[in-house]
């Protein structure tokens, strides 16, 4: 069973079971069970919808990314912007063995997906916003397209990948 379902169904049948024993101490039976299981629904519901499940670790304490949909175990992810078509995309940045995944969000107007094989990344640098405050990363691939990516952890990504 599903952990958030599976929480969501002992929460809501705790509180609906401790909500209820409280309310025939106060009210009729009818009304205690009606708003004791009235409350068990909400209180379930919002533990399905509200609980988030616990951040995957490895042995060092650190999160560990886990896997993309297709079984790729991720080695490394963050929260990008790609500079695409003169605009910039929110998304995701993820790296794998075999490829570079950046993946938009799937709120962002602009809906984006670029996957570049690592064999194909020619050269790794920091790129400069305006030419003046490194913010990203700039990939220059074989073909000679150049690629960048607005990241947090420059230096991770760039000695990652080179």
């Amino acid at each position: 069973m599903d952990e958030r379902i599976r929480r969501a169904l002992i929460g809501g049948l705790v509180f609906g079971a401790g909500f209820t024993l409280f309310l025939l101490t106060r009210v009729p039976a009818d009304k205690a069970l009606l708003l004791g299981f009235t409350s068990a629904i909400l209180i379930g519901g919002t533990v399905y919808f509200f609980y988030l499940p616990p951040k995957r670790r490895d042995a060092s304490g650190k999160t560990t990314p886990g896997a993309l949909p297709n079984g790729d175990k991720i080695f490394m992810q963050e929260g990008a912007s790609h500079l695409w078509k003169g605009d910039t995309v929110g998304g995701i940045l993820y790296l794998t063995h075999e490829y570079l995944l950046f993946q938009s969000h799937s709120y962002s107007l602009r809906k984006h997906q670029m996957q570049i094989p690592l064999d194909e990344i020619h050269e790794v640098e920091e790129d400069a916003m305006l030419g003046v405050h490194a913010t990203g990363i700039k990939l220059t691939l074989a073909s000679g397209q150049i690629v960048k990516f607005q990241v947090k952890s420059r230096e991770r990504w760039i000695e990652r990948l080179s």
